[in-house]
């Protein structure tokens, strides 16, 4: 489901958190591909999948001083996808109760 090439992508994160613009672009156009198919299967609603997909990003790139440390990139950008459709999806169904 998602790229497989954990040299790569901790490269990347090592690079971002650095402040590197282009591997932060790289990274988002590389996860964006497969993520956002991902977040439409749960949330049944591409504005609300490109919403989560830019709070995502953003959350990565407000915290990327932390990137470094991650060891599994492709495993914690799907967890942390994940976890944000669901909280989205809890959020929905307390807004309709």
């Amino acid at each position: 489901m998602l790229p497989a090439n954990n040299h790569i992508d901790k490269d990347l994160f090592h690079r971002i958190s650095l402040g590197e613009e282009r591997a932060f672009r790289q990274l988002f156009h590389t996860y964006n591909k497969t993520l956002f198919p991902f977040i439409v299967s749960l949330v049944k609603s591409d504005a609300d999948a490109k919403e989560i997909i830019q709070e995502i990003f953003l959350n990565l790139w407000i915290n990327r001083l932390q990137l470094s440390q991650v060891e599994n990139p492709g495993g914690w950008l799907h967890t942390m996808t994940a976890n944000s459709a669901y909280s989205h999806l809890r959020k929905e169904a307390r807004y309709a109760k």
